[in-house]
């Protein structure tokens, strides 16, 4: 399980450096590491199976927590990542925009940002909006940064904790049958945990409220 734990080590690693310094080549670069790391973690039990039992209970865990059509993304990307193109990403900022008469969600083309955070568009934007509406005094709003694969629409970050939740269930389901108590299993074991809890309380980050003035 060695092995295993590894890659699924380096994959949790690249996705909690995702998105924490909005460099859009950096995010691209985690991504395609961590689609690549994730994929190898089932190649590396593969070949460390010793046995038909082995083999079986492999296949039973896989078919009842990998094989579905969240994970088959998972493939497909990893497979055109390493043959074909860089994961297509997009950065989207969806503004929620709070007034008297409830929350307004604002999505426009021109907040998508393909190469460069720019944190500004968003800000022009609402100064427009407040001089087209004529709003005098200040608005309070949050920005959500999205992640999405060109031409789609669905935030990804989502997708990939899904996948994330299945393969602990499987690597855990596989571990009580097959345990390792080596040192390097417990400590892969107890730094993995870190990552997970990091890579899940993530999402939060992509949200932060702010107030505009119409001076500024």
């Amino acid at each position: 399980i060695y092995p295993a734990l590894q890659k699924y080590y380096s994959a949790l690693k690249a996705l909690n450096e995702f998105g924490v310094n909005n460099d859009i080549f950096d995010d691209i670069s985690n991504l395609d590491i961590f689609f690549s790391e994730f994929r190898n973690i089932t190649f590396m039990i593969q070949k460390g199976i010793e046995s038909d039992e082995q083999l079986n209970l492999y296949r039973l865990l896989r078919d009842e927590h990998l094989l579905n059509n969240e994970l088959k993304w998972f493939i497909d990307i990893r497979n055109k990542t390493t043959k074909e193109v860089p994961f297509e990403l997009k950065k989207e900022l969806k503004i929620k925009l709070y007034t008297t008469k409830g929350v307004m969600e604002i999505s426009d083309q021109s907040l998508v940002i393909d190469y460069q955070e720019s944190f500004e568009i968003a800000l022009n934007f609402l100064r427009k909006m407040m001089s087209d509406f004529h709003i005098e005094n200040e608005i309070h709003f949050s920005i959500e940064i999205l992640f999405t694969e060109f031409g789609l629409s669905v935030d990804i970050y989502p997708k990939i904790l899904f996948g994330i939740n299945q393969m602990n269930i499987f690597l855990n389901e596989f571990s009580k049958v097959y345990p390792c108590i080596c040192a390097n299993c417990e400590l892969l074991n107890s730094k993995i945990e870190i990552l997970i809890r990091d890579v899940l309380s993530k999402k939060v980050r992509f949200v932060n409220d702010y107030s505009l003035g119409k001076e500024l």
